[in-house]
């Protein structure tokens, strides 16, 4: 990977993007148990403005199984979610062991981004900490 770690100063906020296609064997509520559990963690992480997992809508062709979109306030609360033990735990459970592939990206959103919060769905306490 070219500029690893990356030589310039971190993002304010920073958009995580996942896609995972499961194994053809995969029960097809199987993304209904990850998302539960993903959806149910975010809820303790600290620094996270939104967050939603969820199986796939189909509504086009040739798209991944699951999504994940996170937005955090910080490089530094991404970092921390993406080495946090609970955030593992469910990967190694639910995910790794059905997963044909997954790719993720984390970019950078404009100084001046804003998330209404209002427009999120409860229960989940999106952005607490």
């Amino acid at each position: 990977m070219n500029n690893f770690p990356p030589t310039a100063p971190f993002p304010a906020t920073v958009l995580h993007s996942v896609h995972i296609t499961w194994n053809d064997d995969v029960d097809p509520d199987h993304g209904t148990r990850v998302a539960e559990a993903l959806n149910t963690y975010a809820a303790t992480v600290p620094g996270l403005l939104f967050y939603r997992a969820g199986t796939d809508l189909a509504l086009r062709e040739n798209t991944a199984n699951f999504g994940i979109v996170a937005v955090f306030d910080t490089a530094t609360h991404y970092q921390a979610y993406a080495a946090d033990q609970g955030h593992h735990a469910i990967i190694d459970e639910l995910i790794a062991p059905r997963a044909r592939a997954r790719t993720s990206t984390q970019i950078a959103l404009p100084p001046d981004f804003s998330l209404d919060t209002t427009a999120l769905p409860a229960p989940h306490p999106f952005g607490a900490t």
